[in-house]
């Protein structure tokens, strides 16, 4: 398992383990904590996407839509359909800016995606490197989603996504 991978579990896993404490997000109602949970449960990329979908759609003021378009838009890397994880990554950055994991996401996929051939190469280029460099900047003070997670094994995470931006960058 990659470490991003791992790391997003963890996330997600501390966002719903760790309600009470959560200094910026708080589920509203029960029915909103079972659609979290439903989200966070979900095994495959599929059941990923419709949990999401339906905690974005049925709570519309969730304070969990950036953690919800992240966890679709990876779902989405993972299926291999990079026009709709960067649609995600997209607006996952635009609903939390210092989401290094979106940014790198996005990154990535427009690295991946670039044809010397398209016509708006030099636009998705610039986009590449606005990703990359915002996560770079993002992980420079970026804090553990979970207190018990061991410096050491956080800074390998930080390391690897750092490694992830600078890779889409090299693309």
């Amino acid at each position: 398992m990659r470490r991003s991978a791992l790391f997003t579990a963890i996330l997600l896993a501390a966002a719903v383990s760790a309600f009470p404490q959560a200094k910026q997000s708080k589920p509203k109602s029960k029915n909103e904590v079972t659609a979290i949970q439903a989200m966070m449960a979900a095994q495959d990329p599929n059941a990923q996407i419709k949990a999401a979908d339906e905690l974005i759609t049925k709570f519309a003021d969730t304070e969990f839509k950036a953690i919800a378009l992240y966890v679709e838009a990876n779902a989405y890397a993972q299926l291999g359909n990079s026009e709709k994880a960067i649609v995600y990554g997209e607006q996952t950055i635009d609903a939390d800016p210092k989401n290094y994991q979106a940014q790198v996401l996005v990154a990535k996929m427009y690295a991946q995606t670039t044809k010397p051939t398209d016509l708006d190469k030099n636009e998705k280029l610039g986009k590449i490197t606005k990703f990359a460099n915002d996560a770079l900047e993002s992980l420079k003070t970026a804090e553990k989603p979970n207190p018990q997670i061991p410096d050491a094994e956080w800074t390998g995470i930080k390391n690897d996504f750092v490694g992830q931006a600078h890779f889409a960058l090299g693309i």
